[in-house]
């Protein structure tokens, strides 16, 4: 089965986030709950790195 041409996009506050097979990969990663802000900036440290190791 095969959906190349069906485009998912998503509203979002700046653009519309789009996801199709022929686009590029997106990653949504983190949390499901947020405890703390100091909580939330660890999360994020966390993940800029490892976008940053990947190259993605």
């Amino acid at each position: 089965m095969s959906h190349a041409g069906r485009i998912v996009s998503i509203k979002s506050s700046k653009q519309p986030v789009e996801f199709g097979n022929h686009l590029p990969v997106t990653f949504i990663a983190g949390p499901c709950v947020l405890e703390s802000r100091a909580h939330a900036l660890e999360c994020a440290t966390a993940l800029a790195e490892i976008a940053g190791r990947l190259g993605v």
